[in-house]
């Protein structure tokens, strides 16, 4: 395995020292600098990849794990928190079925990026943790997506189904679900005092990303954008039930999102639809899941045993279902546990103000996302998507701390 590493790993020790200099001397610095770069990398890194599984990126996953494990050696406090407790459960089921996994490498490094994103919920509470900077990450995290945006903006010229900087139009697109949920933050956030051309640039923005997303022609992302605003509306703001309203009447008139729909609906003896394609994987891997649906067959093992059980690939697919996915590789515990840690998540979010609305709303979209798409294994969305709701969750930590401080001056 590690004979075939590209030859750049060479400089992966004198960086990760600097990188752990920077973090020692000021780790908000590095982590910063990571949020606004991580959405840029992916092209790069894959060229590092070669005929190995492992790229520079895992250099990337390995720094983010041991920083998180540098910074809670000053800072324990958040190992009592629910989600934590969640996170560790699942990563704990996933540690033991790669024991017994038919593809340990790539088991391997699935458990990595999985711990990678724990990781990133975890920061924003290991990084002064003495201070609510809950808008200065927002904001941070707002600004990092202008670029990997602006490229996705260049790439629409092409006529092609874009991807802007990742690696599929699928993880843009999921991507772009997650920078609509941030400006909709921003726009209600109490915190965020907007002047009348900082809220008319933010609509514009707003515009440019759902125009990008629909270039994107992912019609599981279309949905959870939908849904985001759907939710939304549901829960605070009504206004934005008759909002969502206007797509679903304008879906006819537009070129790109009617060709999409024609294609799912579409019948053909010689080729299936993405939709049809994806319900015959999940009915062709049942009778696996059923052989060892306690613990499963195996952290990662779904791809390569898929190619025994699905018969329309001649190689291995992945599930593009990640309760499947999960279900199949670490049986129902697995399952529970997993589904477990949005159930804190949740619990901690069911305060029906606007802030708090969106959040829910965009758990929820993500939970509804997974249901026909590999999100597991999208990292670079998932490390913004997790820091996100570490960022929310320790603003609302934080409150809580100043009012019982404050109850107990009184």
């Amino acid at each position: 395995m590690f004979q075939d590493l590209h030859p750049i790993f060479l400089l992966a020790p004198p960086l990760v020292c600097l990188m752990i200099l920077a973090t020692v001397l000021e780790p908000g610095f590095i982590v910063a600098l990571l949020i606004v770069s991580r959405a840029l990398l992916d092209p790069l890194l894959n060229l590092t990849k070669g005929d190995n599984l492992f790229g520079f990126g895992a250099v990337l996953n390995f720094f983010v794990i041991f920083v998180t494990f540098f910074l809670s050696l000053r800072q324990g406090g958040v190992w009592r928190m629910a989600f934590f407790k969640g996170w560790m459960i699942f990563l704990a089921v996933c540690l033991a079925s790669l024991l017994y996994s038919p593809v340990p490498v790539a088991g391997t490094k699935l458990l990595f990026n999985l711990a990678s994103y724990l990781c990133m919920m975890i920061l924003p509470f290991l990084i002064h943790p003495e201070r609510n900077d809950k808008k200065f990450w927002i904001s941070l995290l707002l600004i990092s997506s202008v670029f990997p945006v602006l490229f996705a903006n260049v790439a629409m010229v092409s006529g092609i189904r874009v991807r802007g900087t990742f690696t599929h139009p699928n993880i843009l697109a999921f991507y772009l679900v997650w920078v609509l949920t941030l400006i909709l933050y921003v726009l209600k956030s109490r915190q965020f005092k907007l002047s009348g051309m900082a809220k008319t640039t933010l609509v514009f923005y707003t515009l440019d990303v759902l125009a990008v997303l629909v270039a994107t022609g992912t019609r599981n992302a279309w949905i959870g954008a939908w849904l985001l605003f759907f939710l939304y509306g549901l829960l605070v703001e009504r206004k934005f039930l008759m909002i969502t309203l206007i797509p679903l009447a304008a879906l006819p008139l537009i070129p790109g999102i009617s060709a999409r729909l024609e294609d799912l609906f579409a019948y053909s003896t010689r080729e299936l639809n993405s939709f049809a394609w994806r319900v015959e994987v999940w009915k062709s891997s049942l009778a696996a899941v059923k052989e060892s649906w306690v613990i499963g067959h195996g952290l990662g093992s779904f791809r390569e045993l898929s190619r025994v059980f699905v018969r329309l690939e001649h190689g291995g697919v992945d599930a593009h279902n990640t309760y499947l996915q999960v279900l199949f590789e670490t049986g129902f515990i697995g399952l529970l546990a997993y589904l477990s840690i949005y159930r804190h998540v949740i619990q901690s979010l069911w305060r029906l103000t606007a802030e708090h609305a969106i959040v829910l709303s965009y758990v929820v979209v993500y939970l509804v996302s997974g249901i026909a798409d590999n999100l597991l294994y999208y990292l670079a969305f998932n490390w913004y998507t997790w820091f996100f709701l570490g960022v929310i969750l320790k603003g609302m930590t934080f409150n809580k701390r100043i009012i019982r401080i404050r109850r107990r001056m009184a």
